[in-house]
């Protein structure tokens, strides 16, 4: 009983160490990545069309991520999304997003970040977006 227990804890160390969160840590190859707000992507399940450009040859795939630089704890979701060549995610393609909405009388700041996800689930490269008020 003991050793299966040790066996669980050690499969869920390493299922939590091959996560496709992209972070800077993971990777501080630098992609560039930029967005545009239209009011469609505000309040909705929408997600701007994301521009992802320098990133590495062996790119299977984006893990996209939106941030709130104000409010970092806060979940705004994004998705991963296969590497067509592009580098352009369209709009909509963000199957876990969830657009922001106005928040107080301060603005807050978002912007996207990415990681390239190799063939192995390897995050290759990261880079994010500038901050953006909402419009």
């Amino acid at each position: 009983m003991r050793q299966h227990l040790l066996l669980l804890i050690g499969i869920a160390a390493l299922t939590a160490c091959s996560s496709t969160e992209p972070t800077e840590k993971s990777n501080p190859n630098t992609m560039t990545v930029d967005f545009a707000w239209k009011p469609s992507h505000l309040c909705s399940g929408i997600s701007p069309k994301v521009e992802i450009g320098n990133f590495p040859a062996g790119t299977s795939y984006f893990a996209v991520r939106l941030r709130d630089r104000d409010n970092p704890s806060s979940a705004l979701g994004g998705g991963e999304v296969a590497n067509t060549g592009s580098g352009v995610l369209p709009e909509g393609s963000l199957k876990s997003y969830t657009g922001p909405c106005t928040q107080g009388s301060e603005p807050h700041y978002y912007y996207f970040e990415a990681a390239a996800i190799d063939h192995d689930g390897k995050s290759i490269a990261y880079g994010k977006s500038q901050p953006q008020p909402l419009p």
